[in-house]
């Protein structure tokens, strides 16, 4: 009490405080960023926030804001994939406006196309503090439950994977289960998590002071390597995706299971992955001020990583690590490191594609905004 009332006498020198901070984390490299593509979430990221000084886990100071920042989330983070962002957010408002509802997700798709990277995202919207040395991608919010067990007595898998759940439910009564690949599990292994799953009593029965129903369940599920989704349609997917599940759990209540279909990985699919990737730099590495791609470097990225990383059919992830290791993360980590170039740089980064004695190759050209030459990596 008396902590509370000190905390309210000091209340307005606290808003300055935490007010110049922010303005200052503001003036950062997120600032002069690509702005709308940026994510802002978790709301109190940095420790010294007024909202994340008075608890230890996270929780809804502004239930509004959280929304904002989820639907803002998934529309600028997650690439390609518009009607499955757009349906992972009205199930994520409807659980944010009835914390006691069951929510189970399921997110199929072929592999690489930002199932896992969704759950994520939603972990991120909400989760209000990260702990220190927290997995920065993910939140404090979110555990992930294993699927290999192979040679484990079910015994002993029910208990370590009952006391995972429980043990991060009791810090995080609203968190996320995701349970990852879960095609990998055997029926008898998925069947320890039918409480989860909203049918039945809301609770593990050795548990049953831990509610299950606050949660939020993510599923996802692969269909693989061999392009199976290709040309369906919307519907079509959702029916392939609900059917797949049903098929390898045959005798468990799924009818609380909302089946969201991802689409399938296609060259316009990679295109935005590319440009996305490029233009979001700026929100990775404080020195970059801007970032952009010119569209020949696009279409001859895409037409080389089809040639050379046989990529035509799958996946967004390899994208991603070939832009990441030799395009541009790896080419500014070697240049950063031979000029010694200070994190509050302001540079402008441009991903072009030339032609040198006729054979193309991708540049990357960086500038000082002060300075208007520019040097090629």
């Amino acid at each position: 009490f008396l902590y509370f009332i000190g905390a309210c006498v000091m209340q307005g020198s606290t808003i300055l405080w935490a007010t110049a901070m922010l303005v200052g984390v503001a003036l950062g490299s997120q600032a002069h960023a690509s702005q709308a593509l940026c994510e802002r979430c978790p709301l109190c990221e940095h420790q010294w926030a007024l909202s994340c000084v008075w608890s230890s886990h996270p929780r809804a100071v502004d239930s509004s804001a959280i929304k904002r920042c989820l639907q803002a989330a998934l529309n600028n983070s997650l690439v390609g994939q518009p009607e499955a962002a757009a349906t992972i957010n009205r199930m994520m408002q409807l659980k944010l406006d009835n914390p006691e509802r069951a929510t189970v997700l399921h997110f199929a798709g072929d592999n690489g196309v930002g199932k896992t990277h969704s759950a994520f995202l939603i972990s991120r919207a909400l989760s209000l503090r990260l702990a220190g040395g927290s997995d920065r991608r993910r939140g404090e919010m979110l555990v992930s439950v294993p699927t290999g067990f192979a040679g484990m007595d079910l015994r002993e898998i029910r208990r370590a994977v009952v006391s995972m759940i429980v043990s991060h439910l009791r810090s995080f009564p609203n968190g996320i289960i995701l349970v990852d690949d879960v095609q990998n599990f055997e029926e008898e292994h998925f069947q320890m998590l039918s409480p989860l799953l909203g049918r039945g009593p809301p609770y593990f029965p050795e548990h049953p002071d831990v509610a299950l129903n606050k949660a939020t369940v993510i599923l996802t599920s692969d269909f693989g390597k061999a392009g199976r989704t290709q040309g369906l349609s919307e519907r079509e997917l959702e029916a392939m995706s609900a059917d797949a599940l049903r098929d390898a759990f045959d005798h468990i209540d799924l009818r609380c299971v909302t089946t969201i279909p991802f689409k399938p990985f296609t060259a316009g699919y990679a295109k935005e992955l590319i440009r996305h990737h490029v233009e979001t730099l700026p929100c990775r590495v404080p020195a970059v001020a801007t970032a952009s791609v010119t569209p020949e470097a696009v279409s001859w990225l895409l037409r080389d990583m089809q040639e050379r990383d046989q990529i035509t059919l799958e996946n967004g992830r390899a994208v991603s690590q070939r832009l990441s290791s030799s395009e541009v993360e790896g080419k500014l980590s070697v240049h950063f490191a031979m000029t010694q170039t200070p994190a509050d740089a302001r540079l402008s980064v441009q991903l072009d594609v030339v032609d040198s004695a006729g054979t193309a190759a991708t540049v990357l050209r960086v500038s000082n905004d002060l300075d208007s030459r520019f040097i090629e990596l």
